[in-house]
């Protein structure tokens, strides 16, 4: 009987999901990351601090990415570049380089800022043909990342 018991608790213990393992913060990885401060060609300036959530990979829920408005310029053309360059995870940061290479707004409409003007993302810099453009928070960005070199 405690035997069979013993098996059985074995067995339970076994068939239990596997949580997945700490991934390294810092290593060569695409996030999916929301915003969680605003930014815009009118009213974001270079060097102002920038922070998102991480979403994905899931084994770094509850980070960050950090970073900067790198460029914001509203004439002739605005444009915006935003540079992550940390991920913060369990009280650590780690530096990375980052690139923004997708996005939808905070109410998930793709190719389009959150007054719904469409703007445009290459390499790592948004534009837009209109006299500014905007993402709130909640605004989901792709970045792909890795360990700084510096």
């Amino acid at each position: 009987r405690v035997q069979s018991a013993a098996i059985c608790l074995l067995l339970a213990f076994a068939l239990l999901p596997q949580q997945a393992p700490c991934q390294d913060p810092g290593a060569a990885r695409t996030y999916l990351v929301k915003l969680s401060t605003p930014v815009s060609t009118s009213k974001s300036k270079p060097g102002d601090r920038i922070r998102a959530a991480i979403i994905s990979p899931e084994s770094l829920l509850n980070g960050y990415l950090e970073g900067v408005v790198e460029q914001a310029t509203s004439k002739p053309a605005p444009k915006l570049v935003l540079r992550f360059n940390s991920v913060l995870f369990k009280g650590k940061s780690t530096p990375i380089e980052s690139e923004v290479v997708d996005f939808v707004n905070s109410k998930g409409h793709k190719s389009v800022d959150d007054d719904e003007r469409p703007i445009q993302l290459k390499e790592g810099a948004f534009s837009s043909a209109a006299e500014d453009l905007w993402l709130d928070e909640g605004s989901e960005l792709r970045v792909r990342a890795a360990p700084s070199q510096r």
